[in-house]
Formats: structure tokens, sequence, C-alpha cells
């Protein structure tokens, strides 16, 4: 998900056929499951899923293959991932995804709004070495060692971390968490890389943990790195 920048309005374009008449709105806070915010059919008002949200939030869906939504008055209340969905139309034209029809959806957009008084902080980045304690045997091709990157206080939570072997991206063995962590004024968070014991065992090979950060200019990389050790 992409960071949601100044104006507040988000547009989805869809290249599926113009049966896909209904498109749909919807808000996840972090931690939560989305909810429906707002339901457009081309050329008609808006259908909110509480009449309340109307003033907070304005949708429309002028031609069959695009729409518009629009936070209004956006405070730090309103952080969270926004999506989109379409799906085919239906003789019953409600507020609710029809459950004889697939809805397609975005990858969503990530909304994040800056505290007031509030100074930009990058991330500071450390790569941590496998646990002497980890499983292993040499015999057994599928036990692995496990590397972890942290990123710790930073400020807004608009990060993503990619890892790389001997400069190599890898997305295999890679796992991150779907949401920094709220650690008082700032945010943490923490990515794993699982690799086989032969890579780890391999004296000099390079494993770094890139940390892309968005400032609200431009993004900013912080890395680490550690290097594997010799065989047992």
């Amino acid at each position: 998900a992409d960071p949601l920048q100044f104006p507040d309005t988000e547009e989805a374009l869809h290249q599926l056929h113009g049966a896909y008449y209904h498109m749909y709105w919807f808000q996840q806070f972090p931690g939560e499951s989305m909810e429906l915010i707002v339901h457009t059919l081309p050329f008609q008002p808006p259908e909110f899923s509480d009449i309340r949200r109307q003033h907070k939030y304005s949708a429309n869906k002028t031609v069959y293959g695009s729409g518009t939504f629009t936070v209004k008055s956006v405070e730090p209340s309103d952080v969270g991932v926004y999506l989109c969905a379409v799906s085919p139309h239906s003789e019953a034209d409600t507020c609710l995804v029809s459950f004889f029809f697939p809805a397609y959806f975005g990858g969503g957009t990530k909304l994040t709004v800056l505290e007031s008084n509030r100074a930009i902080t990058p991330p500071r980045v450390k790569v941590l070495e496998p646990s002497a304690e980890e499983c292993q045997s040499r015999g057994d091709k599928k036990n692995r060692k496990t590397l972890v990157c942290v990123a710790s206080g930073f400020y807004p939570d608009v990060v993503s971390v990619s890892w790389r072997v001997d400069g190599r991206e890898v997305a295999g063995g890679v796992a991150t968490d779907t949401a920094a962590r709220r650690q008082g004024r700032y945010y943490d968070l923490a990515s794993s890389l699982r690799v086989p014991l032969t890579q780890w065992f391999t004296a000099g090979k390079n494993f770094s943990c890139t940390v892309s950060f968005y400032n609200g200019n431009e993004t900013v990389d912080r890395s680490d790195w550690v290097r594997g050790i010799e065989g047992m």
C-alpha cells in the first residue's frame, strides 16, 4: 500500500469489462478487520453503510471504469488502509457485496496523518544473527537459520522492508510484520529471513536488510548487514 498524500482523494481504475458496475470502498484500521464505507454505481448517488459517514466521506462513479473516494478534513483518527473493490452488475443494487458474484480488490492505499509538532524520524536498523540455540543438523537440508531485522524509533509508520543475500534481493523465507507497532511516541517493525544452513555456514556470505522510509518528501533507505560464519 502506498501512502495517500494531499489532496486526500483516491481514484480507482479497473480494467475489467463494463459489467463491473459496482464499486465498494472499505476502511481497515490497524489490527482490525475492514469495514464497508460506501457503495457506488455509475451516475447514481453514493450509498453509505451509515448515513453519518456522508459528512466524513464522499464518493462517486461518473464513468464505468473508474471512481473516486475522498476523506474530508483529514485527522489522526483517519489513519488506516482504504481499499476499493468492484463486482458485476446484478438486479439487486445493494450496499452489501453479493454472495453470488465475486468482488475484485485493489491492493489498498495507506493513509498516514502526521501529528502536529512531531519531527520526522527515520528508523534505526539492526540485523540480528541467528541464535546458536536454533535447532540445526547439517545432515537435514530442511533445517534453516533465522536472521531478524529490527527497525525501531521511527515516525511516521510508512516503511517497507527488503532483504538481500550477496546483493541479490530475496523474497522466499521472508516474514515481515503486517503493521508497525507503536511504542510510546515511535514505531517498531520486525522482519525475519530464514536461510538454509549451508548459506549461513558460508564464511563471508552477506545478508543485508534495507528499510525504506517515506519522510513526506522522498523515500530514504536505512540498512544493516551481517556475514555468514565458518561451517561446523
